[in-house]
């Protein structure tokens, strides 16, 4: 055991689907423990008294220090019943959960369980109220019960445009069901002392994929999160809610409140690479493709078929590099045409009326120093590296904001650093921009 200095700490928690992170942050951002926790996954729906006492086997384990505050982050559409004493009464639904189904809602969203919950079982139902994990948690720590935040709320009815329930109300959920909503980085409570020490602030929390935001410091207009591990997801900022028709890009509240998150995923990503290769060749093959690169080829690569954006088109096949598969150049193909359609996504953001200049790499495509090459090249534009992009490390700056009583960017700004700054290859620009004017020629849009 050991003493850590009696400087501020900051807690963030994130729950998964698959397991529990708890980081201890200093007032610098440097992490000072890293504790998990996991278990297999089963079905659709979990037991939350397992998350609970995940979190008390890692509390334990803190070092001794003086903690400022702790916030929540989880996933999204996750939902539970809890009685009038916060206690959970069913095992809670998990997004990927089916119950709902042809409701007329989205099938990851919880309001379309909690409409099934209702229908399915009015008389339990109507002793509960809703609740998501974050909040759950947080008021196992000794925050109070019935209060959210707008991006968990989100997917359970919440219209932010408004600050209202209006779309949970419009399917019958009555309001006293429904929890109170607060922006993430609001202070909501104090420690229980069954905890620690009372004088610590509970601070609302987040969606994972928000916090995962805010821990790559992208909360400030033209600033671009791009999450590249098996899919491509995209998540900027802007002063108004940008959405399309299709629904495949849709809007958070800031968690400021004075701004917007646009976001969108895609099905392409590293997922393709170990169909055609084993991960033990991948560094071998990024060594041989340098020379290689920029190959001249064109491709959209997808596994399975099927694309939500920027294309939407359930049967679309995507293609693959026309070069043998077995060979580095095909290597190179793929890399590059994920990096195009990186670049094809970022674009059609923009037509909507995102504003896109510093982009902020995270995922586990960032440990390819060749594909960050390429990526920043087609780009044009360096590509920025977080030290710490984890959601739990976005709570633990939730967490700060609360506790100094400043801007949840202002507190990003405070206690995100960059591990390191990818920029272009000069020789490979030009060649690229040629390149990737193919690329949008071969998938229809012209702009």
């Amino acid at each position: 055991m050991f003493t850590l200095s009696q400087a501020v700490h900051f807690i963030g928690i994130d729950l998964g689907t698959s397991g529990l992170r708890l980081l201890l942050v200093n007032e610098k951002g440097k992490v000072e423990a890293n504790l998990s926790g996991s278990w297999p996954i089963a079905g659709t729906t979990q037991d939350p008294k397992l998350w609970l006492a995940t979190l008390k086997q890692l509390w334990q384990q803190l070092p001794p220090c003086s903690i400022g505050a702790v916030s929540v982050c989880s996933t999204s559409g996750t939902v539970l019943a809890l009685d009038g004493s916060g206690v959970p009464v069913t095992e809670a639904w998990l997004y990927s959960d089916t119950r709902g189904a042809g409701l007329g809602i989205p099938s990851s969203w919880g309001l379309a369980r909690w409409c099934w919950w209702l229908r399915e079982h009015p008389e339990e139902a109507t002793k509960t109220h809703l609740a998501h994990p974050t909040d759950y948690l947080l008021a196992a720590l000794g925050a109070p019960q019935g209060v959210t935040d707008h991006t968990c709320a989100l997917k359970s009815g919440y219209d932010p445009k408004t600050s209202s329930w209006n779309f949970a109300l419009g399917f019958g959920i009555p309001d006293w069901q429904l929890p109170q909503v607060v922006r993430p980085g609001s202070v909501i409570g104090s420690l229980s002392s069954d905890w620690g020490s009372t004088s610590v602030k509970l601070v609302a929390g987040c969606t994972d994929g928000v916090a995962g935001q805010i821990a790559s410091g992208a909360l400030n207009p033209g600033q671009v999160c791009l999450s590249l591990g098996s899919t491509l997801i995209f998540k900027g900022v802007s002063p108004e809610p940008i959405e399309n028709a299709e629904g495949t890009v849709y809007s958070h509240l800031h968690p400021d409140g004075n701004l917007w998150l646009p976001g969108a995923a895609s099905n392409c990503g590293g997922a393709i690479l170990s169909k055609f290769f084993p991960q033990a060749q991948w560094e071998t093959l990024s060594a041989q493709a340098q020379v290689l690169v920029p190959t001249g080829q064109i491709a959209y690569p997808l596994s399975p078929c099927g694309e939500r954006f920027p294309i939407l088109n359930k049967n679309f096949l995507g293609s693959l590099p026309n070069t043998p598969k077995d060979s580095p150049v095909f290597w190179a193909g793929l890399l590059e045409g994920i990096a195009m359609v990186e670049a094809f996504g970022i674009e059609k953001l923009q037509t909507l009326g995102m504003n896109a200049e510093t982009f902020l790499a995270v995922g586990g495509g960032t440990r390819s120093a060749l594909w960050l090459r390429i990526r920043a090249s087609l780009l044009n534009r360096p590509l920025l590296l977080p030290s710490c992009p984890e959601p739990a490390f976005g709570a633990a700056i939730l967490a700060a904001a609360g506790y100094w009583q400043i801007p949840v960017a202002k507190a990003a700004e405070k206690l995100v650093s960059l591990e390191k700054v990818v920029q272009p290859e000069a020789d490979w620009i030009m060649q690229y921009s040629q390149i990737y004017q193919r690329f949008r020629l071969e998938y229809g849009e012209t702009f």
